[in-house]
C-alpha cells in the first residue's frame, strides 16, 4: 500500500510521469521500516510496520511524540499478505522472502504499475466516486476505529475484577492456526468452563506473537509458551495456567 501511495504521490507532486518506481526503503521483511523519500523538492517521511507486535511498538512511539511520519502502513501478518492466511504456510524461513521477490519481478513486468492508471479504478471514480478527496470518495474510502472486546461479558466487570484474572491469548496467526491453535483455543475455553474457572481466566484469540517457528503459541500474561499437543488443554492448564493464577494471587 505504501509503495502504491508513493507512486501516486510522485506524479501528483512533480507533475510528471514517472519511469521508475523502486522505493527500496519500504521493501523487505523488517519488522518496522522507516525511510524518507524525496519527491521533487518534497520529502515524505514514512514507516511500514509488519506484524501487530511491531505495530504496537510504533503506536507507543507515536503517542510519545517520537514518530513524525506523513504516511504509516500497518500489515497485520509478519511480512505482509504474502505470509497471511490466504497463502500456504511457509515451510522455510526463506519462503516468504522468495515470494516477495516474485511479486517485485511480476510488478516490474506489468504494463500498468500505478493505481491511477488502472482502468477499473478510473471507472470507479468516473461512475461513482467522482474526484479524489471528494465528499463521496472520502465517505466511501475512510473509516474510524474503536475498541471492541472479543469476549462476551456474562457478568458485571466489577465482579470480574474482585479476584485476579489471568489473560490467556491463543495465537491464530497463519502458522499457529494451521498447526491447530484453533483446537487449543476451543479446548482451553471448554475446559475452563468445565472447571468453573471462567472468572479467573480470560481466554481469547490473539494475533501473531512473532515467534512463528515455535508455534502454536499461547501468551499467558507477558510470557509466550509454545505448545506441542493442541489436544491436551487440561494438561496445559495444569502446567501453565494454575501456576500463573497462584502467582497473581500472591502478588495481589
Amino acid at each position: 500500500m505504501a509503495e502504491a501511495a508513493l507512486r501516486l504521490a510522485a506524479e501528483r507532486v512533480t507533475g510528471k510521469r514517472m519511469d521508475s518506481f523502486n522505493y527500496e526503503g519500504v521493501r523487505g521483511l523488517q519488522g518496522v521500516k522507516e525511510t524518507v523519500i524525496a519527491l521533487g523538492d518534497v520529502k515524505v517521511r514514512l514507516a511500514v510496520a509488519s506484524g501487530l507486535q511491531n505495530a504496537q511498538k510504533l503506536i507507543d512511539r507515536i503517542r510519545a511524540g517520537d514518530a513524525p511520519y506523513d504516511l504509516i502502513e500497518v500489515m497485520a501478518c509478519p511480512g505482509g499478505c504474502i505470509n497471511g492466511s490466504g497463502n500456504p504456510a511457509p515451510l522455510l524461513k526463506s519462503d516468504t522472502g522468495e515470494r516477495l521477490e516474485v511479486l517485485y519481478r511480476l510488478d516490474q513486468a506489468q504494463p500498468i504499475r500505478t493505481s491511477q492508471d488502472n482502468p477499473s479504478v478510473q471507472a470507479l471514480y468516473t461512475n461513482w466516486l467522482g474526484e479524489p478527496d471528494s465528499e463521496t470518495s472520502h465517505a466511501a474510502l475512510h473509516t474510524t476505529y474503536k475498541r471492541r472486546s472479543m469476549r462476551v461479558q456474562d457478568i458485571k466487570e466489577e465482579a470480574v475484577r474482585e479476584m485476579p484474572v489471568v489473560d490467556v491469548g491463543v495465537c491464530i496467526g497463519t502458522n499457529c492456526y494451521v498447526k491447530g491453535s484453533w483446537k487449543l483455543l476451543e479446548g482451553l475455553a471448554a475446559e475452563i468452563r468445565r472447571r468453573g474457572l471462567t472468572d479467573r481466566f480470560r481466554v481469547k484469540a490473539r494475533f501473531c506473537t512473532g515467534q512463528c517457528e515455535s508455534g502454536p503459541n499461547v501468551a499467558v500474561g507477558n510470557k509466550i509458551i509454545p505448545v506441542e499437543n493442541v489436544e491436551a488443554a487440561g494438561a496445559f492448564i495444569d502446567a501453565h495456567l494454575m501456576p500463573a493464577l497462584s502467582g497473581e494471587e500472591s502478588g495481589k
